[in-house]
């Protein structure tokens, strides 16, 4: 079963494209947009089980310099799409 989740992160300013060029080059990182809003920088993220995803955010993507938090939604359902 692949699991997929979106994680949202608070970035220092000065490293959004910087942290969103690490996370894009990252196993496991489908897409990474920069974004408006309460959140600078959101990665599309799958893996084989939960445990396996939530590691990388813990002990990868949070470790990146410039990354203040994150939080992460799991995908329940997809719809549609081309």
């Amino acid at each position: 079963m692949t699991v997929k989740a979106m994680v949202f992160l608070v970035v220092e300013p000065r490293m959004i494209g910087e942290v969103a060029s690490i996370l894009a080059n990252m196993e496991g990182v489908e897409k990474v947009y920069e974004i408006t809003g309460q959140y600078d920088v959101v990665a599309i993220l799958s893996s084989k089980d939960y445990e396996t995803l939530a590691s990388k955010v813990r002990n990868e993507i949070l470790r990146i310099e410039g990354v203040l938090r994150s939080v992460t939604s799991f995908i329940v359902t997809e719809y549609g799409g081309k």
